[in-house]
């Protein structure tokens, strides 16, 4: 066994321990997915009302709402008041509802209600 050899195993015991560390801190693994990341709605690009109320009622109870907006291409005004109303009683509430990535669309459908800007029922998230 050589120098270059012994580097090598040293790497893989480091990358090793590395792991068993961060599954005990409940972190994931280097180089895997998160399996702790809270879940979100995703809405599709033209969300019926009914597919959004089936969805936003299938969501855990006391997580945070999450939407994932980014597909969404038009929103109607029955979809509208799905999620208005899904969205200001969790304002309301300790816990703000988050939006992840609203698409330009998303972002027009809630200025158009007075619900942009600082009158957001929500907090945005981009990444």
């Amino acid at each position: 066994m050589g120098w270059d050899d012994e580097a090598t195993d040293a790497g893989a015991a480091g990358d090793e321990i590395a792991a068993a560390w961060a599954a005990a801190a409940g972190d994931p693994a280097p180089g895997h997915p998160s399996s702790f990341e809270p879940p979100a709605v995703a809405l599709e690009a033209n969300p019926s009302p009914r597919a959004l109320h089936d969805a936003l009622l299938a969501f855990p109870d006391g997580e945070p709402l999450r939407l994932d907006a980014s597909a969404v291409e038009r929103l109607s005004a029955p979809a509208m008041q799905v999620l208005i109303a899904a969205l200001v009683p969790s304002a309301a509430g300790d816990q703000r509802a988050a939006v992840l990535n609203p698409s330009f669309a998303f972002t027009l459908a809630f200025e158009a209600y007075g619900l942009g800007g600082d009158n957001e029922p929500f907090t945005v998230e981009f990444g």
